[in-house]
């Protein structure tokens, strides 16, 4: 939780140690949990969006609309970034600021 809200982040991606995808984690569900040091796997969901590096912005677009999670970019089943909605809306709007 600390760390969510450190990165000013409502959800995050959770990788394994070979940076393979494991499901995401939502901040406001830390809490609700009800155990002050849960593990993040008791309020880890196990899906989110995931895209591969080549992915065109058109398939992003319904993706962050939809999604309250980050979408997961996936190369080899390794987790090598992840794009919020906010990077998805922001590369719709030109440098100066019209929707291209």
């Amino acid at each position: 939780m600390t760390r969510l809200a450190a990165q000013e982040c409502d959800s995050a991606v959770v990788v394994d140690g070979q940076d393979r995808f494991i499901g995401t984690v939502h901040l406001a569900d830390v809490p609700a949990s009800g155990v002050a040091h849960s593990s993040v796997a008791s309020v880890m969901w196990d899906s989110c969006a995931i895209v591969e590096p080549d992915t065109r912005l058109e398939r992003l677009i319904p993706l962050a609309i939809d999604g309250d999670a980050p979408i997961a970019v996936l190369d080899d089943g390794r987790c090598i970034g992840t794009i919020s909605r906010e990077a998805v809306m922001a590369a719709l709007v030109g440098d100066d600021g019209v929707a291209t």
